[in-house]
């Protein structure tokens, strides 16, 4: 994913992401890498995102025994997004499944509607960018 739009999502989501220091004694991908993905999977992650702050709000107020996500790893994996973390609770699980899940009907070139293919390597695609990105 390009810088400015991690950007955006860092400033958008500090709480999400300011929980994810780098530790030394155990670093993880994502303080070295960052966000592994394209930019058409920008507003699933913003959706994502948006969700689990606000799941997160209610949770820290109700239930005593939430543990706050902290991101490890955010990635393209086999043609659809991982998102890699720790803490949450179902609620958490559940909307981490359904974006990994749309991830593999979204172009993560463009973010139109794409379909999982194998062109030698997998990759999710729309019509448009079937064979890479530089036919736009």
């Amino acid at each position: 994913m390009f810088i400015e739009n991690q950007k955006k999502l860092f400033e958008k989501y500090p709480t999400i992401f300011n929980s994810t220091k780098v530790d030394p004694a155990s670093p993880s991908p994502f303080n070295f890498f960052g966000i592994e993905c394209g930019d058409g999977w920008y507003n699933l992650l913003d959706g994502l995102l948006r969700t689990i702050t606000s799941h997160e709000k209610y949770a820290k107020k109700n239930d005593a025994k939430y543990v706050p996500i902290k991101v490890l790893q955010i990635k393209e994996k086999f043609g659809g997004l991982r998102f890699y973390y720790s803490g949450g609770d179902e609620f958490i699980s559940g909307v981490v499944t359904m974006a990994e899940a749309m991830s593999e009907r979204t172009c993560d070139v463009c973010g139109d509607v794409g379909k999982l293919r194998d062109t030698g390597w997998l990759a999710t695609r729309c019509e448009t960018h079937i064979n890479g990105v530089d036919n736009v």
